[in-house]
This record gives C-alpha cells, structure tokens and sequence, in this order.
C-alpha cells in the first residue's frame, strides 16, 4: 500500500491510493466468497470473510466510516459463523478482538449510538478474554482489558483520558 506522507497534497493522493487499493481488494475478497462455501471450506470462508472485514475498517478509516464499520461487522460477524470457540479458538478470539475493535471506532463515529455500540464493544472484548486470559496471553490480556476500560469511560462520559492529561500537561486545549 502507498505510504501516507504529511507533506500538502501528498496525504489526500495517497488517500485515494489506499481507497483504491481497499476497494480492489474487497473486489477480490467478494469474487473468492463467491467461489469458497462455507461448509466445504469454513476455516478458508473464515479467512475470506475476516480479510474482508479488515479491509472495511481500513476503507471506514478514510471515508463513509459508518458504512464501512458496519460491513466490517458483518464480516467479523459471518467470520464467527465457522470460527467457533471451542473449534478454533484463537481465530475466534482474534475476531471478537477486532469486533470489539469496530464497534469502538463507530462508538466514536455515531455519537446517538455510542452507548449501544460501546456496549457491543465490550461484549465482543468480553468474548475474546475466553482465550486471551492473563495466563495464557498476557499482553492481549492487558490490551484487551484497557480497551474495556476506554468503553467503560465512554459510557461514563469520560473521553480520551490519556490524551485530555497530556494535554492538560503541556497546555494544550482541545
């Protein structure tokens, strides 16, 4: 992918390379669903379908974020349907990860739904703590359990703490 640069009109240029790339690829996730069934192959379908669903967060990075969440939810959530827990339980919990992940960026998107979506938010991080305990794997433990704390403050209507302190410190206002 091209790299995003700082400098003037670079940035919006590389922009619409990374659109350009995003949209062939979901182009070709879509044509490989079209040929991949989910009973024959469900790890591959799985695979296709999460792909797919990272593309979108990407896309909902730079433009139509709420379209493009949302289809990234229903990916991660068709990824789910042969990603089940106790079969693949990494792969399930990589995928609530990034759920959870999703529902957090249209949390901060659409602020009517923020408490619905953070909510979600949670549900999903909640789900991938099965499998990423402290034992197991302690620093997705750790990034998971901060990101249910950042949802928590969201719906206490305390936002971006790291960043108002730091802020705050160096006399910045936002």
């Amino acid at each position: 992918m091209a790299n995003l640069k700082v400098e003037g009109n670079n940035v919006e240029r590389d922009q619409k390379d990374i659109v350009r790339y995003c949209e062939k690829a979901i182009e070709a996730y879509t044509q490989s669903l079209k040929a991949c069934d989910i009973e024959r192959s469900p790890k591959l379908y799985a695979m296709i379908q999460s792909n797919l669903a990272n593309i979108y967060v990407r896309l909902g990075d730079i433009k139509d974020k709420a379209e493009n969440y949302k289809k990234a939810i229903e990916a991660y959530n068709e990824a789910l349907k042969s990603n089940a827990i106790d079969q693949f339980p990494v792969e399930y919990a990589i995928i609530q990860f990034n759920l959870g992940n999703t529902y957090s960026k249209l949390a901060d998107f659409e602020e009517q739904n923020r408490n619905k979506y953070s909510e979600k938010a949670i549900e999903a991080y909640n789900e991938s703590l099965k499998v990423f305990t402290r034992e197991s794997f302690a620093a997705y433990y750790v990034t998971i359990q901060n990101n249910i704390g950042n949802e928590y403050g969201k719906l206490a209507g305390v936002e971006n703490i790291a960043l108002s302190i730091n802020n705050a410190k160096y006399g910045n206002l936002m």
